[in-house]
């Protein structure tokens, strides 16, 4: 937060105010066509996007905007668990995805408005290196670019747990 500078606007008038991220003190996401908020986006964004606006009428004096970012997309963590009545661990863990989701999104800055890019896929789930195996594990979070996914698929490529391996294992 910067409070040492000031922005100096008119009392009385009204102002747009918008506000976005990308999770990331690395990179900021170029804006398209900044010179009009109406035509304004974040074009191709594939990162964890948040975004806020807020309209307000400015009085003379101090006035502050509450920023509150939303997330635009979903992210899920898998926990992975064995029953205690079961034996051995799990030992192989290969090609793990996700899906639907679409690789990227544009978002509009004037009214939040989402467009989602290319046909859907499936997004890799990730998790930790398993060594000579383990019980219990949880994926890194997997970020899913969808409007509204009511029946997702979850697919092992492989599976190995107590020796036993499985492939093309679905959860629906």
């Amino acid at each position: 937060v910067d409070n040492d500078h000031e922005i100096l606007l008119d009392a009385g008038q009204a102002y747009t105010f918008v506000a976005f991220s990308t999770n990331s003190t690395a990179t900021v996401p170029t804006v398209t066509a900044q010179t009009a908020l109406t035509t304004a986006s974040l074009d191709h964004i594939s990162a964890d996007l948040m975004y806020f606006k807020q309209d307000l009428t400015v009085q003379a004096g101090d006035n502050n905007v509450d920023v509150v970012l939303k997330h635009q997309y979903s992210e899920v963590t898998t926990n992975l668990s064995m029953a205690t009545e079961m034996t051995g661990a799990i030992t192989n863990l290969g090609s793990i995805t996700i899906g639907p989701t679409h690789p990227s999104a544009n978002l509009r800055l004037a009214d939040g408005t989402i467009t989602y890019n290319s046909n859907t896929a499936t997004a890799a789930v990730v998790f930790p290196t398993l060594g000579t195996g383990l019980r219990a594990l949880s994926s890194a979070p997997t970020l899913l670019i969808h409007p509204s996914t009511t029946n997702a698929l979850f697919n092992f490529g492989s599976i190995t747990i107590d020796g036993e391996t499985k492939n093309n294992v679905s959860v629906a």
